[in-house]
């Protein structure tokens, strides 16, 4: 009887020291399975990292390839309306568009700015604006590189600031859906701004 219990008390340490190595084991492939795990997963935020960069260099190259500039340039100096352009108590401030980037513009809003308060033709919006165009559109067979005629927005002389510096702004969409902001100002020693909105 002793020596079956001794045989059972060799075989229970026994089992108890293999049961502590194989638990050892296992605790160190758990650390390398971890190691692995962090390991992938670095990688894969790289790999996420680099395709975003990829993704943000392909839309901006796209961008500089098919970007809209859409201008509005003033035209003459403001008059006093005399009904056809303006109505008698109205400032007739008289501009055309033009698109000088390299791609088409969609929705494109226009006006003028005076003292802060903003004045638009109808509240008119185009559709679309191929790169190159005008509007109005250039006169056929003219070598002139200006439209002959104009937009006429008219600003009621009460509102009238003078020798307030007039603001042309459009503002346009890009094919990817990007809207801008071009400020063209009347005083020329004011540079243009183009802006993303």
């Amino acid at each position: 009887m002793l020596a079956a219990a001794l045989v059972t008390a060799a075989a229970t340490v026994g089992l108890a020291l293999l049961a502590y190595k194989q638990m050892g084991a296992a605790e160190v492939q758990m650390r390398g399975t971890r190691a692995q795990s962090d390991a992938a997963i670095a990688i894969a935020k790289e790999q996420a990292a680099a395709a975003l960069q990829l993704a943000r260099e392909t839309r901006e190259a796209a961008e500089r390839q098919w970007q809209p500039r859409v201008f509005v340039h003033g035209k003459d100096e403001p008059t006093v309306g005399d009904g056809n352009d303006a109505a008698p108590d109205e400032m007739a401030v008289a501009y055309y568009l033009s698109n000088e980037g390299t791609g088409p513009a969609f929705n494109v809003e226009h006006g003028i700015e005076i003292a802060g308060k903003t004045y638009t033709w109808n509240d008119w919006q185009w559709g679309s604006m191929r790169a190159g165009e005008f509007i109005p559109q250039l006169d056929a067979g003219s070598t002139q590189p200006v439209p002959s005629s104009a937009i006429v927005v008219g600003v009621k002389l009460s509102e009238w600031v003078e020798g307030e510096d007039r603001v042309y702004w459009s503002r346009f969409e890009n094919l990817l859906g990007d809207r801008y902001e071009v400020r063209n100002y009347a005083d020329a020693a004011r540079a243009t701004e183009f802006r993303r909105l």
